[in-house]
């Protein structure tokens, strides 16, 4: 504990009131109110993300865990221990400005991108994707199959594929595409196959 948030062997432990203190506002209604639950029913463990506050006013992110102590089914007492989780959630931070980034650079470019996952057949399609098809994300994306219906070219697009997929041979080429409005645009579609060690 000292260590992780910058306190010496001098400084007293903090009394229940301090801990709280320490929490950070955003996070404080939703841990208390965690921790009363798990007192008020019958779990044995609780748990929890929250921003915690150093000895020098900043905050880390951590992650605390506690063990209820019960008499008789009342909670006598929490035991547990908390870990110093922020430079993977600062990470997680990062990654998700990025993929924003990626979003509004795509929908300003007309550039979507998508994968299909051959083990299980399931298609990924980004935000920029649906608007191209001009198909609602809340209905998801369509097989394969249903796919290849938006492209009046639809062999050309899948003597592609199947030759990335056969033999790793990537593809670029232009096609009509079919909008789900009926409107017909033209696509760039650039693809290319990533084997697993087994080819």
């Amino acid at each position: 504990y000292n260590e992780i948030f910058g306190y010496t062997s001098h400084d007293p432990a903090p009394t229940v009131e301090e801990w709280y203190a320490r929490i950070h506002p955003d996070d404080t209604h939703r841990v208390l109110t965690g921790i009363q639950k798990s007192l008020d029913g019958n779990e044995q463990f609780w748990s929890d993300e929250y921003k915690y506050q150093r000895r020098d006013g900043n905050y880390a992110y951590v992650y605390d865990r506690a063990y209820i102590v019960r008499d008789h089914e009342k909670p006598v007492r929490m035991v547990g221990a908390m870990t110093d989780i922020s430079e993977r959630k600062i990470a997680e931070e990062k990654l998700i400005r990025s993929e924003s980034h990626l979003r509004e650079a795509q929908r300003i470019s007309h550039i979507g991108n998508w994968s299909y996952d051959l083990t299980t057949g399931r298609i990924s399609w980004s935000e920029e994707v649906f608007r191209i098809f001009g198909i609602d994300p809340h209905n998801g994306e369509p097989d394969f199959e249903a796919m290849l219906v938006h492209f009046p070219e639809a062999d050309v697009l899948q003597k592609y594929v199947e030759a990335a997929i056969s033999h790793g041979t990537p593809y670029q080429f232009d096609a009509p595409l079919l909008r789900r409005d009926g409107t017909l645009c033209y696509v760039q579609n650039i693809g290319t196959a990533i084997m697993n060690t087994e080819g």
